[in-house]
């Protein structure tokens, strides 16, 4: 992790999902950027995301421009 640039956390993954993993990264002091990708239009699930921390949400499917876009954002 020392040397990772920016995380794209699925929001739902086995054994801890992004979010949980999120909070676990930011109790640990760790300040990587993150980028949360979701099949799940609900907006107060994006904005708490945001909220905690990440740079950016995107809504599954999405293009490699969109992806692009936010990694780029996220490195800056």
């Amino acid at each position: 992790l020392d040397q990772t640039s920016v995380l794209l956390l699925d929001v739902a993954m086995p054994r801890m999902n992004g979010p949980a993993l999120q909070q676990e990264l930011a109790r640990r002091g760790r300040k990587i950027p993150i980028v949360f990708i979701t099949a799940q239009s609900d907006v107060a699930i994006h904005r708490q995301l945001l909220e905690g921390g990440a740079v950016g949400v995107l809504l599954k499917p999405f293009t490699e421009s969109a992806l692009l876009d936010a990694v780029t954002a996220a490195l800056l």
